[in-house]
Protein backbone atom coordinates (compact mmCIF):
# COMPACT_ATOMS: atom_id res chain seq x y z
CA UNK A 1 0.00 0.00 0.00
CA UNK A 2 1.27 3.54 -0.74
CA UNK A 3 2.73 5.57 2.12
CA UNK A 4 1.95 8.99 0.66
CA UNK A 5 -1.68 9.48 -0.29
CA UNK A 6 -3.87 11.96 -2.12
CA UNK A 7 -4.91 14.62 0.38
CA UNK A 8 -8.47 14.60 1.70
CA UNK A 9 -9.50 17.85 0.00
CA UNK A 10 -8.72 16.33 -3.40
CA UNK A 11 -10.54 13.09 -2.56
CA UNK A 12 -13.65 15.05 -1.56
CA UNK A 13 -13.58 17.06 -4.79
CA UNK A 14 -12.94 13.88 -6.78
CA UNK A 15 -15.95 12.17 -5.19
CA UNK A 16 -18.15 15.17 -6.04
CA UNK A 17 -16.82 15.47 -9.61
CA UNK A 18 -15.38 18.92 -8.95
CA UNK A 19 -11.76 18.29 -9.92
CA UNK A 20 -10.25 19.42 -13.23
CA UNK A 21 -9.83 16.48 -15.60
CA UNK A 22 -6.00 16.21 -15.32
CA UNK A 23 -6.16 16.17 -11.51
CA UNK A 24 -9.01 13.64 -11.59
CA UNK A 25 -6.87 11.44 -13.83
CA UNK A 26 -4.05 11.47 -11.29
CA UNK A 27 -6.41 10.73 -8.40
CA UNK A 28 -8.10 7.90 -10.33
CA UNK A 29 -4.69 6.42 -11.14
CA UNK A 30 -3.68 6.61 -7.46
CA UNK A 31 -6.91 4.84 -6.49
CA UNK A 32 -5.86 1.81 -8.54
CA UNK A 33 -2.92 1.42 -6.13
CA UNK A 34 -4.62 2.43 -2.90
CA UNK A 35 -7.55 0.65 -1.27
CA UNK A 36 -7.57 3.10 1.64
CA UNK A 37 -8.24 6.07 -0.62
CA UNK A 38 -10.79 4.09 -2.64
CA UNK A 39 -12.67 3.40 0.58
CA UNK A 40 -12.54 7.09 1.52
CA UNK A 41 -13.89 8.12 -1.87
CA UNK A 42 -16.72 5.61 -1.41
CA UNK A 43 -17.55 7.14 1.97
CA UNK A 44 -17.57 10.67 0.53
CA UNK A 45 -19.82 9.55 -2.34
CA UNK A 46 -22.22 7.97 0.16
CA UNK A 47 -22.32 11.14 2.26
CA UNK A 48 -22.95 13.22 -0.86
CA UNK A 49 -25.79 10.90 -1.85
CA UNK A 50 -27.45 11.22 1.55
CA UNK A 51 -27.17 15.01 1.41
CA UNK A 52 -28.86 15.04 -2.00
CA UNK A 53 -31.70 12.90 -0.66
CA UNK A 54 -32.32 15.48 2.06
CA UNK A 55 -32.74 18.34 -0.42
CA UNK A 56 -36.23 19.52 -1.20
CA UNK A 57 -37.21 18.99 -4.85
CA UNK A 58 -37.61 22.05 -7.04
CA UNK A 59 -39.54 22.56 -10.23
CA UNK A 60 -37.48 22.21 -13.43
CA UNK A 61 -37.72 24.37 -16.50
CA UNK A 62 -39.53 22.89 -19.47
CA UNK A 63 -36.30 22.79 -21.50
CA UNK A 64 -34.09 21.49 -18.66
CA UNK A 65 -33.43 18.13 -20.33
CA UNK A 66 -32.54 19.77 -23.63
CA UNK A 67 -30.11 22.13 -21.91
CA UNK A 68 -28.47 19.27 -20.05
CA UNK A 69 -27.99 17.28 -23.26
CA UNK A 70 -26.53 20.34 -25.00
CA UNK A 71 -24.09 20.72 -22.13
CA UNK A 72 -22.99 17.11 -22.50
CA UNK A 73 -22.48 17.54 -26.24
CA UNK A 74 -20.24 20.52 -25.52
CA UNK A 75 -18.13 18.53 -23.09
CA UNK A 76 -17.27 15.27 -24.87
CA UNK A 77 -13.77 15.24 -23.40
CA UNK A 78 -15.12 15.52 -19.86
CA UNK A 79 -17.66 12.78 -20.51
CA UNK A 80 -14.98 10.46 -21.89
CA UNK A 81 -12.82 11.18 -18.86
CA UNK A 82 -15.67 10.49 -16.45
CA UNK A 83 -16.31 7.12 -18.06
CA UNK A 84 -12.85 5.97 -17.04
CA UNK A 85 -12.59 7.74 -13.70
CA UNK A 86 -15.70 6.41 -11.94
CA UNK A 87 -15.20 3.54 -9.50
CA UNK A 88 -11.82 2.55 -11.00
CA UNK A 89 -10.08 -0.29 -9.19
CA UNK A 90 -8.44 -2.15 -12.06
CA UNK A 91 -4.94 -1.73 -13.44
CA UNK A 92 -3.65 -2.21 -16.97
CA UNK A 93 -1.56 -5.25 -15.99
CA UNK A 94 -0.15 -5.81 -19.47
CA UNK A 95 1.58 -2.43 -19.44
CA UNK A 96 1.98 -1.63 -15.75
CA UNK A 97 0.00 1.59 -16.25
CA UNK A 98 -3.25 2.16 -14.35
CA UNK A 99 -6.26 1.61 -16.61
CA UNK A 100 -7.51 5.25 -16.53
CA UNK A 101 -4.06 6.53 -17.51
CA UNK A 102 -3.61 3.94 -20.22
CA UNK A 103 -7.00 4.91 -21.65
CA UNK A 104 -5.97 8.57 -21.63
CA UNK A 105 -3.04 7.68 -23.88
CA UNK A 106 -5.24 5.79 -26.32
CA UNK A 107 -4.91 2.33 -24.80
CA UNK A 108 -1.40 1.59 -26.04
CA UNK A 109 1.88 2.15 -24.23
CA UNK A 110 3.66 1.87 -27.59
CA UNK A 111 1.75 4.87 -28.87
CA UNK A 112 3.29 7.20 -26.30
CA UNK A 113 5.69 9.72 -27.86
CA UNK A 114 8.67 10.53 -25.65
CA UNK A 115 10.69 13.75 -25.85
CA UNK A 116 14.13 14.19 -24.25
CA UNK A 117 14.09 17.03 -21.69
CA UNK A 118 17.56 16.59 -20.21
CA UNK A 119 20.12 13.83 -19.89
CA UNK A 120 18.30 10.78 -18.54
CA UNK A 121 14.92 12.55 -18.42
CA UNK A 122 12.10 12.03 -20.93
CA UNK A 123 8.57 13.39 -21.03
CA UNK A 124 5.37 12.41 -22.82
CA UNK A 125 2.75 15.15 -22.76
CA UNK A 126 -0.91 14.22 -22.44
CA UNK A 127 -3.20 16.34 -24.57
CA UNK A 128 -5.85 18.06 -22.47
CA UNK A 129 -8.48 20.72 -23.00
CA UNK A 130 -7.88 22.11 -19.51
CA UNK A 131 -6.41 25.61 -19.74
CA UNK A 132 -4.94 25.57 -16.24
CA UNK A 133 -3.39 22.15 -15.66
CA UNK A 134 -0.86 20.22 -17.71
CA UNK A 135 -0.35 16.46 -17.46
CA UNK A 136 2.57 14.35 -18.61
CA UNK A 137 4.47 11.14 -18.03
CA UNK A 138 8.06 11.56 -16.85
CA UNK A 139 10.61 8.79 -17.29
CA UNK A 140 13.79 9.29 -15.26
CA UNK A 141 16.70 6.91 -15.69
CA UNK A 142 18.17 5.13 -12.63
CA UNK A 143 20.18 7.39 -10.34
CA UNK A 144 19.41 10.54 -12.34
CA UNK A 145 18.60 13.69 -10.38
CA UNK A 146 16.17 16.31 -11.62
CA UNK A 147 17.90 19.71 -11.37
CA UNK A 148 17.02 21.69 -8.26
CA UNK A 149 13.84 23.59 -8.94
CA UNK A 150 10.77 25.21 -7.50
CA UNK A 151 7.26 25.74 -8.89
CA UNK A 152 5.14 28.68 -9.98
CA UNK A 153 2.03 26.76 -8.96
CA UNK A 154 1.18 23.37 -7.52
CA UNK A 155 2.59 20.09 -8.77
CA UNK A 156 1.28 16.59 -8.06
CA UNK A 157 3.50 13.63 -8.89
CA UNK A 158 2.23 10.04 -8.83
CA UNK A 159 4.87 7.30 -8.97
CA UNK A 160 3.84 4.57 -11.40
CA UNK A 161 6.99 2.48 -11.36
CA UNK A 162 10.39 2.57 -9.72
CA UNK A 163 10.80 5.31 -7.16
CA UNK A 164 12.63 8.47 -6.13
CA UNK A 165 13.99 10.17 -3.04
CA UNK A 166 13.18 13.77 -2.22
CA UNK A 167 13.80 15.81 0.91
CA UNK A 168 14.58 12.82 3.10
CA UNK A 169 11.47 10.90 1.97
CA UNK A 170 11.24 7.99 -0.44
CA UNK A 171 8.34 7.67 -2.88
CA UNK A 172 7.47 4.33 -4.44
CA UNK A 173 4.76 3.00 -6.73
CA UNK A 174 1.37 4.54 -5.88
CA UNK A 175 2.81 7.35 -3.75
CA UNK A 176 1.83 10.97 -4.43
CA UNK A 177 4.20 13.89 -3.88
CA UNK A 178 2.61 17.33 -3.61
CA UNK A 179 4.87 20.38 -4.15
CA UNK A 180 4.30 24.12 -4.50
CA UNK A 181 6.12 27.45 -4.76
CA UNK A 182 7.37 27.17 -1.18
CA UNK A 183 9.37 24.03 -1.96
CA UNK A 184 12.74 23.86 -3.73
CA UNK A 185 13.87 20.31 -4.38
CA UNK A 186 15.92 17.95 -6.57
CA UNK A 187 14.33 14.47 -6.66
CA UNK A 188 16.68 11.57 -7.41
CA UNK A 189 15.50 8.37 -9.13
CA UNK A 190 16.29 5.08 -7.42
CA UNK A 191 19.25 3.09 -8.72
CA UNK A 192 18.61 -0.01 -10.77
CA UNK A 193 15.24 0.91 -12.29
CA UNK A 194 13.86 3.85 -14.24
CA UNK A 195 11.29 5.93 -12.39
CA UNK A 196 8.01 6.46 -14.23
CA UNK A 197 5.71 9.21 -12.94
CA UNK A 198 2.53 11.03 -13.83
CA UNK A 199 3.01 14.75 -13.24
CA UNK A 200 0.10 17.21 -13.10
CA UNK A 201 0.84 20.91 -12.57
CA UNK A 202 -0.87 24.28 -12.82
CA UNK A 203 2.34 26.21 -13.46
CA UNK A 204 5.83 25.70 -14.88
CA UNK A 205 8.90 24.72 -12.90
CA UNK A 206 11.74 27.17 -12.35
CA UNK A 207 15.32 25.98 -11.91
CA UNK A 208 17.06 27.53 -8.94
CA UNK A 209 20.63 28.71 -8.48
CA UNK A 210 22.71 30.86 -10.85
CA UNK A 211 23.12 28.23 -13.57
CA UNK A 212 19.51 27.20 -13.27
CA UNK A 213 18.23 30.73 -13.75
CA UNK A 214 20.40 31.03 -16.88
CA UNK A 215 19.00 27.78 -18.28
CA UNK A 216 15.32 28.45 -17.52
CA UNK A 217 14.56 30.06 -20.89
CA UNK A 218 15.96 27.04 -22.74
CA UNK A 219 14.75 24.05 -20.75
CA UNK A 220 11.36 22.47 -20.24
CA UNK A 221 11.13 20.12 -17.25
Amino acid sequence: MPRFHVQEDLLIDYASGALPAPVSLLVASHLTFCRRCRDEVGEFEAIGGMMLEDLNPIAMAADALEQALDGLNDADAVADQAATLTSIAKRGESTGLPAPLLNAFGGEMGGISWARRAKGIEEATLATDDVRYSASLMRIQPGVSIPNHTHEGEELTLVLGGGFSDGGAHYGAGDVCRADAEISHAPVADPGEACLCLVVADGPVRLTGLVGRMLNPFLKL
